[in-house]
């Protein structure tokens, strides 16, 4: 059987054109600096997932280290930036006060042509973010910018080329209209998620989507007008969990949820991030976002994307109300429709 992780780090190596006097290969993965920051991209082993067998892949970039603010100062700082990223998360471990950017792709040999792709592109966006926030960040939080250098070539004073995709490729992509706007494939979606007993209604342009979180259900959005400030136009996905409750209570679920996701405990890619929808002081909720940008348009990758939500949906439900998530989307709906009168 092929080692599909392996292919997958090699595939990414060669994609980013890293120079070998900026890298340090490493067992099943490697290191590298594309400028001043470290990232480290490796596979797992792979392991048999109901009759499928799969290989996580992951990638972390270092941020800042001793961190000084209290936790919830950081906490809240990193839920208000989850804005500013594509498809990576900022989480922040208070065992060592360290913050690094995260995410995980998955492949199997049914995705592994098309997921390469979608990861060799949130990958070298997740470097080109880190180096761009953590500036702000380390002003926010205290602590340092976790600078490295090559064990042999030392600081890298000019950055990597591939450090510039942002600026020549996704930027004048993400200037035309939402690839994804008028798309057929979210009609599509609505009736897969309604005929698979959710409840789902939208068009061409967007759509909303209910599943049961115990007794009451989560949301999902996919938004198609909406600009994401680093690479312009795509289609956001996000997920709100009904957990009502002061940001602070939030914004400290948000980042473990995150830390439980990024350390291979999610139900499928951790492309994206928790964070906080701030509704009043007294009165917000968990969600967690993802945004593909223009380029990585392609026929059934959203799709794809939509099954994972509707995975981690059910995963996060367990998680926080194990044991209560025997009902279906739709008893749930028409109860509250019948107590509010309209059914």
């Amino acid at each position: 059987m092929n080692d599909l992780g392996i292919e997958a780090v090699e595939l990414i190596y060669e994609m980013f054109k890293v120079d070998e006097q900026w890298s340090v290969k490493e067992k099943r993965g490697f290191r590298w600096w594309g400028h001043k920051l470290c990232q480290k991209i490796y596979a797992s082993e792979g392991f048999n997932d109901n009759g499928v067998f799969i290989f996580r892949i992951y990638c972390e970039t270092d941020l800042i280290k001793n961190v000084s603010a209290p936790p919830p100062v950081v906490e809240e700082i990193i839920s208000n930036l989850v804005s500013l990223t594509t498809g990576s998360s900022i989480i922040y471990n208070q065992m060592d006060k360290s913050i690094k950017m995260k995410s995980i792709g998955v492949v199997h040999d049914n995705t592994f042509s098309w997921m390469n792709r979608v990861i060799n592109s949130i990958f070298i966006l997740q470097v080109i973010e880190a180096e761009e926030l953590c500036k702000l960040l380390v002003d926010k939080v205290g602590g340092e910018i976790d600078y490295s250098e090559h064990p042999i070539s030392g600081e890298r004073q000019i950055k990597d080329e591939m450090l510039s995709v942002k600026d020549l490729i996704f930027l004048p992509e993400g200037e035309k209209p939402s690839t994804w706007g008028s798309s057929q494939e979210l009609v599509s979606i609505k009736d897969m998620l309604n005929s698979n007993n959710f409840f789902s209604m939208g068009d061409s342009r967007g759509l909303t989507a209910e599943f049961t979180f115990g007794d009451d259900t989560s949301m999902m959005q996919v938004i198609t007008n909406e600009r994401n400030p680093l690479v312009g136009n795509g289609v956001k996905v996000i997920l709100h969990l009904p957990i009502h409750d002061k940001v602070e209570q939030n914004q400290s679920l948000s980042n473990k949820l995150n830390q439980i996701e990024a350390s291979g405990h999610s139900p499928s890619h951790f492309i994206g991030s928790w964070g906080v929808k701030k509704y009043s002081e007294t009165n917000s909720c968990p969600v967690f976002s993802m945004f593909l940008p223009n380029p990585l348009h392609q026929n059934g990758i959203l799709t794809n994307f939509i099954y994972t939500f509707m995975a981690r949906a059910a995963w996060a439900a367990e998680l926080i109300k194990p044991g209560e998530n025997e009902r279906d989307t739709l008893s749930i709906i028409n109860e509250r429709l019948q107590r509010l009168n309209l059914l």
